[in-house]
């Protein structure tokens, strides 16, 4: 736990100094380049673009079950912003 808090302090950190972040997890690979996806014109409006981590995972939101993709933490594109 304690390394995930530092890694989101040293992104910050790094997002602070006006820096672009591609993030990736070493146990990641790759079919298709994903820099053509993130740096697309489609998503170059948004201050950060997550891969989905996985299609279909249901959890609970106290009235119903849900079907819905949530962002992965092991790859992104987080663009520094005045925010």
């Amino acid at each position: 736990r304690e390394m995930m808090v530092q890694r989101t302090l040293l992104l910050h950190s790094l997002l602070d100094c006006n820096f672009t972040l591609l993030f990736c997890d070493t146990d990641i690979f790759f079919l298709k380049n994903p820099l053509e996806f993130v740096l697309s014109p489609t998503y170059e409006k948004y201050d950060i673009v997550f891969q989905e981590d996985a299609i279909g995972n249901r959890f609970w939101d106290s009235f119903r079950y849900l079907s819905l993709p949530y962002p992965c933490g092991g790859f992104f594109l987080a663009r520094p912003t005045a925010k």
